[in-house]
């Protein structure tokens, strides 16, 4: 099974109308090879719609809100129907996971010096380092979660400009050293490449950008980057970051600081707990992990049914 995983972010930018970033954020999407066939045909049907003004070779969400370069000569109707179109596509994918992960450059900007420090002893001293640390976390647990403990993801990064192409290698790169479970990712270099030839990258864009847009409104009363109005269901997949532990707010911050004094690592979610299972079936017997959410209620048998991802038969769980 071949997996894949592709990434983008939002908030870069050190100046210009808006003056910097005051959000930095990536957005992600994973799935296996027949998933993202099947996401790439519905992608393109909706780029060949013959009501569009032109036939846009890449969505970029920045520049379809600001109806530049691609979208110049557009009207607004017209790019948030396809905004919306697109977004539908995403969300109506149920075999495509979203992962995101967002940092308040303010509010880490507030910490004590002492906490600083101690979030750079353990590569999280910028708002990128632990927006990416977080990703690249999510990424290897929802693939052993989804796709089994053996598989390989291929976690492809949009093109970026100097330095933030650079610096996502070079995180990626410091990651994959000192993880152990890094060999989840199959290169151990970061892969680049266009959202032109891969729509998955167009998505993990829209992601990004929607997410960008769900902080500023949240902690600013007058956000000057122009945005669409988030649609409900999407919102819905964008405010999941939050209880998958992956917003960093003050509160974030905070209790990712706690957790690090008290001599654990940056959790990869404060409610899940993991198992490791092997599956009975005699021709399958490949290993894959169960998790349970804490706070949902307890299960009231001892024994769970659960499928494996391999071969997809019930294998019974004994939990906790």
């Amino acid at each position: 099974m071949a997996v894949y995983g592709f990434a983008d972010g939002s908030g870069s930018h050190t100046g210009g109308k808006s003056g910097p970033a005051k959000v930095r954020c990536i957005g992600a999407l994973l799935g296996d090879e027949d998933a993202w066939i099947d996401f790439d045909e519905r992608w393109h049907r909706i780029l060949d719609k013959p009501e569009w003004p032109s036939r846009i070779r890449k969505f970029h969400m920045y520049d379809c809100v600001n109806q530049i370069e691609e979208f110049g000569g557009w009207k607004f109707a017209e790019c948030l129907a396809m905004y919306g179109d697109l977004v539908g596509v995403i969300i109506q994918s149920p075999r495509i996971i979203a992962i995101g992960s967002s940092n308040i450059v303010d509010h880490f900007q507030q910490l004590p010096t002492d906490d600083l420090d101690l979030l750079r002893s353990e590569h999280l001293g910028t708002p990128l380092e632990i927006v990416c640390q977080y990703l690249f976390q999510r990424i290897i647990t929802k693939t052993r979660e989804h796709f089994g403990e053996s598989e390989q993801v291929v976690l492809t990064f949009d093109i970026e400009p100097f330095p933030d192409g650079e610096e996502y290698h070079k995180l990626y790169g410091e990651y994959a050293s000192r993880h152990p479970l890094s060999d989840t990712f199959a290169l151990k270099s970061l892969n680049f490449a266009s959202g032109k030839d891969f729509p998955p990258l167009q998505a993990a864009d829209i992601l990004s950008y929607t997410t960008y847009q769900w902080e500023m409104e949240a902690y600013y009363l007058n956000p000057s980057e122009p945005h669409f109005p988030i649609i409900p269901a999407f919102l819905r997949m964008v405010k999941a970051i939050e209880p998958d532990g992956g917003r960093y707010n003050l509160a974030g911050l905070q209790g990712l600081v706690a957790v690090i004094k008290a001599g654990k690592k940056m959790q990869l979610n404060p409610h899940l707990q993991e198992k490791s299972v092997v599956c009975t079936n005699s021709n399958c017997k490949k290993s894959f992990v169960v998790t349970y959410d804490t706070r949902t209620p307890a299960p009231t048998e001892p024994v769970l049914s659960l499928p494996c991802p391999h071969c997809k038969e019930l294998n019974d769980v004994v939990w906790p």
